[in-house]
């Protein structure tokens, strides 16, 4: 009886230790996956150098030229340009002139936001194998699809009240709701010219509801 309680104790007493080497081989290799994977991660943050893309301030005086420069004198210069480079009234010339007065607000209306953007959301990806590119389209777009959205709607409203830039660029040939409401101002007809004020001011209302469906959708 004595030699076999012994012997169940000692056979408890081995399977004890068995266990606890292998728990200690199990918090061993989960330190040591914990340990590489921080590894990695510091090297790919430390390949990017912790660098977040700036715009010096010739750049921004760029930027922001169409804005502080009277749109009059402006234009007629834009005017002069694309004349002589034999762009004038085509489609791409109306494209870039209203690029021109976009692209300031766009910028202005999404800096801030995606300046703000947690770079580590990237940096996991790319530490857990996913190209910059997809880390790009899955993460960091989807998180700024709000601030992304608004802005969008924001250059929509620019887009759509420019007058001048499309009449000078275009060369009179491309109508707009804006040319229109515009011609049929000086007109006697207010039905119409009440139709055009209205779509003209339904637009970039939708746009911006647009923008808020988008920034309130969740992911499937």
């Amino acid at each position: 009886m004595c030699i076999r309680d012994s012997f169940h104790g000692q056979a408890r007493h081995d399977l004890t230790g068995a266990d606890r080497q292998s728990a200690r081989r199990t918090r061993a290799g989960g330190l040591d996956g914990v340990g590489a994977v921080s590894y990695t991660h510091l090297d790919v943050y430390k390949r990017q150098g912790h660098r977040r893309p700036t715009f010096s301030g010739r750049s921004l005086w760029l930027l922001y030229l169409p804005l502080l420069v009277p749109q009059v004198g402006f234009l007629f210069g834009i005017q002069v340009l694309l004349a002589w480079s034999g762009l004038d009234g085509g489609w791409p010339a109306l494209v870039w002139t209203h690029l021109l007065f976009v692209l300031p607000y766009v910028f202005l209306s999404l800096a801030d936001p995606w300046r703000a953007f947690d770079p580590r959301y990237e940096q996991t990806a790319l530490a857990l194998g996913a190209s910059h590119a997809r880390s790009f389209w899955r993460i960091k777009l989807p998180m700024l699809r709000g601030p992304v959205a608004v802005a969008a709607a924001v250059g929509f409203s620019v887009s759509v009240a420019q007058y001048l830039p499309t009449l000078l660029a275009g060369a009179g040939r491309y109508a707009t709701v804006t040319t229109e409401a515009v011609t049929l101002a000086s007109g006697g007809n207010r039905r119409i010219i009440g139709v055009f004020a209205a779509v003209q001011t339904a637009l970039p209302l939708l746009g911006f509801a647009l923008a808020l469906w988008l920034a309130r959708r969740r992911e499937p």
